[in-house]
């Protein structure tokens, strides 16, 4: 059995998985479909947030703390950090008193590119894997479209996004990296401070040539994760969040003989939502020896330096 901690019951930890859904949204509800992983520990130092779990999911063998520290003799296989982003390091730092060898921790890492690089040379010395959870690049919708844009000449996106480019573009950021490789040069459009985090306009050009646009949208009242993708022939529509993907396809104007359009046309995407799970099932067949999580682990140093260099 895979002997677990999870560190963090807030939504992403535990609570979006409180009340039905067809995919599981949270850490706890998609650890608890796997029957290799063994919950040791849940931990959070809101009180109500251990008695809501408790109250509605009825765990056997499980401890409660409102601390990671305490007297506990326990050696672990996975820890789990879905705490504040002001708060990952410190657990970090805490939880590797258990020795884990591997470490799922939420996006973004920490709240700065220094802090990023303090605890990545540390799980570097104490040989312990890391998988920071943009759980896009686990979700069968969203790898399907990473193979349709690099086998099909896509080359120019547009990225509209809110709520913070650490909150919210982190995830894109990480998606292309993951599909396209290294960048070649990027430009900041506009930068502005937004809330803890940061709006920002940005321009991407990778070493393959593949152009991407990042727009940010402040203070609207919906949640706003779209994307335009282009060849030359073809566009992706992904709309809300990864909900929905249009599919267009070039074709004649009957009007104006010289200019073509985009016409919508039906093509099958794998459903979304499943990112977590397929987070799971990835890690327990890493234990199990038949997945070493080459393709979910990304150069965090890399990506923690291209941060750095847009955030400041």
């Amino acid at each position: 059995m895979i002997k677990t901690i999870l560190v963090g019951l807030g939504n992403v930890g535990a609570e979006y998985d409180l009340y039905e859904c067809k995919y599981k949204r949270s850490h706890l509800g998609a650890l608890l479909k796997q029957k290799k992983i063994k919950l040791v520990k849940l931990v959070d130092k809101n009180k109500k947030k251990i008695s809501n779990i408790k109250k509605k999911i009825h765990l056997s063998d499980v401890s409660y703390s409102n601390s990671i520290v305490n007297s506990e003799k326990i050696k672990l296989d996975l820890a789990i950090v879905a705490t504040s982003t002001e708060s990952h390091e410190k657990n970090i730092m805490e939880i590797l008193k258990y020795k884990p060898k591997l470490l799922v921790c939420e996006k973004p890492l920490t709240s700065h590119p220094d802090r990023d690089k303090r605890v990545l040379n540390t799980l570097q010395k104490k040989n312990v894997k890391l998988i920071i959870n943009y759980h896009r690049k686990f979700d069968s919708r969203f790898r399907q479209l990473n193979l349709l844009i690099k086998n099909n000449s896509y080359n120019k996106l547009i990225f509209k996004y809110g709520n913070g480019f650490l909150n919210y573009a982190s995830h894109m950021l990480d998606f292309l990296i993951r599909t396209l490789g290294k960048i070649k040069n990027l430009k900041i459009i506009r930068k502005e401070k937004f809330k803890k985090d940061f709006s920002i306009d940005l321009y991407v050009k990778f070493e393959c040539g593949f152009k991407a646009y990042f727009l940010s949208f402040e203070n609207y009242q919906f949640d706003i994760f779209d994307l335009e993708i282009y060849n030359k022939k073809n566009k992706i529509e992904v709309v809300y969040g990864g909900h929905e993907i249009n599919f267009f396809q070039t074709k004649k104007n009957l009007i104006y003989k010289n200019y073509s359009f985009l016409k919508q046309k039906k093509r099958k995407f794998e459903s979304f939502g499943n990112g977590f799970e397929q987070l799971y099932e990835n890690i327990t067949k890493y234990f199990e020896g038949k997945n070493n999580l080459i393709d979910q682990e990304n150069d965090y140093f890399y990506f923690s330096s291209i941060i750095k260099k847009i955030i400041g």
